[in-house]
């Protein structure tokens, strides 16, 4: 991983948020990449530190109580990290686009929804407020709001949740970033929005030229997008690796339970159609007591003793397949 196709690298990414109990570390070493005009996704279950992830590469975190430990998120040669707030609002909206999962509370309940759409283009580029507008209509029919010259003067509460969340995605690309990050960006919408959200998704990086990290805990949406796939459990990457590799041939015990839990589709030999699906038994650690071994050993079907007492560091899967934490690849350390 990390080389100068890589729009966004993250390395060894560790954050500490304020609780009633004390500071508590929500991420530990999270490292990959997203290459250009690629798609990623980030699959785990809720809690696993998905959205914390996402928060922390354009330093969204809490202000109050939140830090981020150690770690570089470089985007397009730039360690994000390092710079001032001022900075940072010269790339957020601009050079990288956020689809947050509550459009309802994400958008400005008493504006119109163009004048957002105007006022996320014209904080970065300086056009008439009559030339923003024209390109906000442009927008919204872009990702497939009907009847864009009327639903431009329209309140976020007018709105179907499809429709506001295209409205974010309008947002989201006003200025034509070269990655959007997307925070669950159908988990409040039915079937057949989702379905038209993947697709919309779909056709932007692929006319647009833009990178997309998707963060989502279903894996057959993910799998209809993510040309890789990262895995994410208890605030670790437990696996990474070409999608169609992660989906077919899973090399965790975590990532091999996740997709027999969802429903029948094809991943390969992983997920067989069943009359009862599956479900990952337990629960995920409490982050203040995290298992002294693998965070998973707890609920793990093919954990052994050393399970209970030796952290697993990623270890490299043959034929540049991507990486997995898990003692039962061997011994020698890859990565922390």
């Amino acid at each position: 991983m990390g080389n100068d196709s890589e729009l966004l690298t993250v390395r060894d990414l560790t954050v500490k948020l304020a609780t009633d109990g004390g500071s508590l570390e929500v991420l530990s070493r999270v490292g990959f990449d997203v290459p250009r005009g690629k798609v990623v996704g980030l699959m785990g279950e809720s809690g696993s530190g998905k959205s914390i992830t996402a928060l922390s590469i354009v330093r969204l975190l809490p202000e109050i109580g939140s830090a981020i430990r150690s770690g570089t998120v470089m985007f397009d040669g730039v360690d994000l990290t390092k710079l001032s707030e001022r900075e940072l609002e010269k790339i957020r909206g601009k050079q990288i686009g956020f689809v947050f999962q509550d459009p309802l509370a994400s958008l400005n309940p008493v504006y119109r929804v163009g004048s957002q759409i105007v006022e996320a283009i014209r904080l970065h580029e300086h056009i008439p407020a009559k030339a923003a507008r024209v390109r906000a209509i442009e927008l919204l029919r872009r990702v497939g709001v009907p009847q864009p010259e009327e639903r431009v003067d329209a309140y976020p509460h007018e709105l179907s949740g499809g429709l506001r969340q295209r409205v974010m995605i309008a947002v989201a690309i006003a200025c034509s970033p070269a990655l959007v990050i997307a925070d669950e960006p159908t988990s409040a919408l039915d079937m057949v929005t989702q379905r038209q959200i993947v697709l919309l998704f779909r056709d932007l990086v692929r006319t647009q030229g833009m990178s997309l990290l998707i963060i989502a805990h279903d894996p057959a949406l993910l799998a209809e997008l993510s040309d890789e796939l990262v895995v994410m459990y208890a605030g670790q990457v437990v696996e990474h690796g070409p999608a169609k590799r992660v989906l077919e041939k899973p090399a965790h015990p975590y990532t091999m339970a996740l997709l027999r839990s969802v429903l029948p589709a094809d991943f390969g030999a992983v997920v067989q159609p069943r009359s009862l699906l599956p479900v990952v038994e337990g629960h995920p650690p409490d982050l203040r007591r995290v298992p002294l071994g693998c965070r998973f050993q707890p609920r793990c079907d093919s954990a052994f003793d050393d399970c209970a007492t030796r952290k697993p560091h990623l270890m490299k899967l043959p034929l540049d397949q991507g990486e997995a934490r898990c003692l039962l690849l061997g011994d020698k350390e890859s990565s922390p």
